[in-house]
């Protein structure tokens, strides 16, 4: 098979969650011998230096990007309220971008066509002018379930309301374009329930993240326990949201009972005024050049997700190098840990501050913990196994 990925931004080098996530999948396919071609935007929030892709060989046969700008203009999201637009999925659709695709299309001929996220769903009208593949959105999450938990938790009224009505528009866009695609890939078991719930026509399957085990050492369980952190986009709401949430609600008693414990906060596109409200014992640097080499210098990985869907990366990542990791049920979504045998659940401050402080004063647990986290990733996300069974379930929905 031929396959053509579309994405909202350039996914290499991997620095975040979605761009892992796009190219486990561009790795799967190219290890069941399909060719792979990326379709990218360039954006100015993310942008990359394209002429430094040292090893993109490994994902793409051919590679294509348009640059653009998909920052939210004030103006712009004004005369949008008072359209019935979305303007979450507004913002994706650029002209320029649309014209490449049309280029490409002319050009090459594909079996697959894969949406990375709903947010290139605008162009399924170009792609079925000039093209006869089958259409694939890859979901990552359900993208108005954020909308709608952030909204809950908001206590500014202005942008309550706003996130509602964001998430209002954008839940009726991905309901009314549901069937669209010709087959829809969700990376959790709940958001795939989710949308035969929306409806029960649609060709839908769980394709979770595989990881290449061969890219994370397998580390033994930490002699001390005074180095916790976390690692993720820190211009995304959710994980600034849940940062604010465990920095106001547990970091004051970790730091009290146990002083000599740290915080190692990394990340990029973190806006000034949260870097200035940082507590002590928090530690910022920044965006680091290796995730893995950052991950590598924790004991304990905190990952305090009150919102959002679909799964967490940088988990996956952590136990597959053998870290504890604290998270929330949000947080722990579609990986099915056992509490306190391979991660540590939590879901308030409490309960977080007792299992904290069983697990930094117990080598037995650390011990166990760390063992059986890397065992999990092994059994269940190995990026091999995971994507044999993606290419052989769409052989059976498509006959390609």
């Amino acid at each position: 098979m031929r396959i053509l990925q579309l994405t909202k931004k350039f996914p290499y080098p991997a620095k975040d969650g979605e761009s892992i996530a796009i190219l486990a999948m561009a790795k799967g396919y190219v290890m069941g011998d399909h060719e792979v071609d990326l379709m990218a935007m360039n954006t100015r929030k993310h942008h990359v230096d394209t002429t430094k892709l040292d090893g993109i060989s490994e994902y793409y046969m051919n590679y294509w990007h348009t640059d653009v700008s998909t920052e939210v203009v004030v103006q712009d999201a004004f005369y949008n309220l008072f359209s019935s637009d979305s303007y979450n999925i507004e913002r994706f659709n650029i002209d320029t971008y649309r014209e490449e695709l049309v280029r490409i299309l002319n050009s090459n001929t594909y079996d697959i066509i894969q949406l990375e996220t709903v947010y290139l769903t605008p162009y399924i009208d170009v792609i079925k002018a000039h093209s006869k593949a089958l259409i694939i959105l890859r979901s990552h999450n359900i993208e108005h379930e954020i909308w709608y938990n952030l909204s809950r938790t908001e206590p500014n009224l202005i942008r309550k309301w706003y996130y509602k009505l964001c998430y209002r528009r954008l839940k009726n866009y991905e309901i009314n374009n549901v069937l669209s695609y010709d087959i829809i890939l969700a990376i959790t078991d709940r958001d795939r329930l989710k949308y035969q719930s929306i409806n029960s026509k649609l060709s839908v399957s769980t394709a979770q993240v595989g990881i290449d085990l061969s890219k994370y050492n397998k580390v033994s369980a930490s002699q001390t326990c005074d180095y916790i952190g976390y690692i993720g986009s820190l211009d995304w709401r959710p994980n600034i949201e849940g940062l604010n949430w465990f920095f106001k609600n547990v970091w004051p008693d970790v730091s009290r009972e146990f002083p000599n414990v740290v915080f190692h906060l990394a990340g990029r596109n973190a806006d000034p005024e949260f870097i200035k409200t940082l507590p002590a014992g928090v530690e910022f640097f920044g965006e680091v050049d290796d995730a893995v080499e950052f991950i590598a210098t924790l004991d304990g990985v905190i990952v305090p997700l009150m919102s959002g869907s679909g799964i967490r990366i940088k988990i996956l990542e952590s136990m597959a190098m053998s870290k504890t990791v604290f998270s929330t049920s949000k947080g722990f979504e579609g990986i099915e840990i056992k509490d306190m045998e391979n991660a540590i659940l939590f879901n308030d401050a409490e309960e977080m501050l007792a299992k904290f402080k069983d697990w930094y004063q117990n080598a037995e647990i650390r011990q166990k913990i760390s063992e059986n986290s890397h065992r999990l990733i092994t059994e269940r996300f190995d990026i091999a196994s995971i994507n044999r069974n993606i290419i052989s379930e769409l052989k059976n929905i498509s006959y390609l």
